[in-house]
């Protein structure tokens, strides 16, 4: 990360030079920090993300700053996109960095997306039913973080048990803040946690295909002691945490 996220959140205010409309951009820098720390600035690193209903591209510029190489903001008002400081966003393209802003409805975007992290602050329920839909069905997207909906969280609720039961998934809930008006908000991050094939076949997850970690297993068959020592190594090529390493399944093949 370049700058802290409040300093980040002072740098890209001095660009807008129009009141801000949206909510993404009202949330305090202690609630940002605390989102991007769910996320994890691990699978920051060099993501590619979409972020839904961008409003003035706030945390774009901070998804940006924490390491990401390319993201696309959406909004449904070209209004709102007008309005955003397209020149805050060079000292990110002089680092090779992109961005890209489009009107477009989420309801629109395709499935099969080719993104990491998907983040939508919107809290439209079919909207982020839509967004659970897409994280179980495509393999690229390993992380969501969306704010939960006012309404319907029963059906919310159920859908995301349902697929952290079905899938191999974690699941954190944690309040933001609103800068102005104080309120808050329920937020979720939902991750896709790989199981972990400790032969040296290719390895791969019970919801997605994991192609970040290298196979340098030997050709024999694996023994306890062996199983031990590779574990701990691939814990740490994966950037996890010690709760969301509780979650791995290992798994190892059986020649026959």
């Amino acid at each position: 990360m370049l700058r802290t996220v409040k300093e980040e959140q002072n740098r890209y205010k001095r660009y807008i030079h129009i009141d801000p409309t949206g909510f993404t951009h009202n949330m305090r820098p202690s609630s940002v920090e605390k989102l991007l720390n769910h996320i994890g600035h691990e699978r920051i690193q060099n993501s590619r993300v979409l972020e839904v209903g961008c409003g003035q591209g706030y945390l774009v510029s901070h998804l940006l700053n924490g390491g990401a190489s390319h993201v696309i903001g959406t909004d449904i008002e070209s209004s709102i996109l007008s309005t955003i400081p397209l020149d805050a966003f060079q000292i990110y393209r002089d680092q090779g960095k992109t961005v890209d802003f489009r009107v477009e409805s989420f309801e629109n975007t395709p499935m099969d997306i080719e993104v990491d992290i998907i983040t939508m602050f919107i809290g439209a329920n079919h909207l982020v039913v839509r967004l659970l839909d897409l994280f179980v069905q495509n393999p690229h997207v390993k992380t969501i973080a969306f704010m939960k909906p006012a309404r319907g969280k029963a059906e919310i609720e159920n859908k995301m048990n349902e697929l952290i039961y079905t899938y191999n998934l974690t699941s954190k809930t944690f309040q933001i803040h609103l800068s102005v008006s104080n309120e808050q908000r329920k937020a979720v991050v939902m991750k896709k946690i790989p199981v972990i094939d400790l032969t040296n076949d290719s390895p791969s997850t019970a919801s997605t295909s994991l192609q970040s970690i290298s196979s340098n297993s030997s050709s024999s068959s694996i023994g306890h002691t062996n199983k031990k020592r590779k574990i701990p190594k691939l814990n740490r090529s994966l950037g996890l945490t010690k709760r969301a390493r509780s979650h791995i399944r290992y798994s190892r093949k059986v020649k026959r």
